[in-house]
Parts: C-alpha cells; structure tokens; sequence
C-alpha cells in the first residue's frame, strides 16, 4: 500500500486525509449521539466516473465513500502504524457484530466494494 496517496479531503481541523489514517467521527445510531473510530482506506477497483478518488471509511457500521462524508464530522486521530490507535479502531470495529454489519453493508450498497476490501486488506481482517 502507498501510504502517500492523498484524499484531497481535509479533516474538522482542516488535516489532509491519507489511506490508512484513522478518524473519529461524530454521527447518530438508534438515535443516540455517538462518536466511532474509523480508517481510510482505497479500493482502486472502486474508482469510476462518480467516484474518481475511491477512498472508503469503514467503520462497525460498513463502508462509505469519504467523498459523502461531511468533513466536519470527523477528527483524524493519527493512523494504522500506531499500534495503539490500531487496536482501538479494532476494539471499535469488532463491537458490532459482524452478522449486523453485513446486513447494514447490504442495505447500503455497498457489498461489492466490501468484498474488495476483504480481498485487498484480508491478512487485517478480524
């Protein structure tokens, strides 16, 4: 992975966003204000004419294209080479349980570019 390749997005505190970075984001699940650790990551097979730059936030909750994130919502924390910050985002992460996070994916279109992920992130995966 090029840890180098840039969003072009910026973060609530106007930081660039690179692959791998790791993001605290404010959001609203069952109607209670949360906050959830989440990474960034690149799926080159995703790139298309809607989605020229195909960065991704997974997060417990699925996969989303940064592009429809609202910036404002999130801080970036650092990224995936602080063990530390790993380990959070995987606590994070695997507290959903997957059976519910796959079906949330589904619902949201975005299986395909999950099954990428699998494929291109596998020795991470859980």
């Amino acid at each position: 992975m090029n840890e180098d390749k840039n969003t072009q997005r910026k973060d609530s505190n106007h930081n660039f966003i690179y692959e791998n970075d790791i993001l605290e984001i404010y959001g609203t699940y069952k109607n209670q204000k949360i906050k959830i650790l989440a990474r960034v990551i690149f799926l080159k097979g995703q790139k298309d004419k809607s989605n020229p730059n195909p960065f991704y936030i997974l997060d417990k909750f699925g996969l989303y294209p940064l592009k429809l994130t609202n910036a404002s919502a999130f801080t970036k924390l650092g990224n995936m080479e602080d063990e530390n910050l790993k380990e959070e985002f995987k606590k994070d992460f695997l507290s959903l349980e997957k059976n519910e996070r796959m079906l949330l994916i589904k619902q949201n279109g975005y299986l395909k570019a999950y099954n990428e992920y699998l494929k291109t992130y596998e020795s991470e995966e859980e």
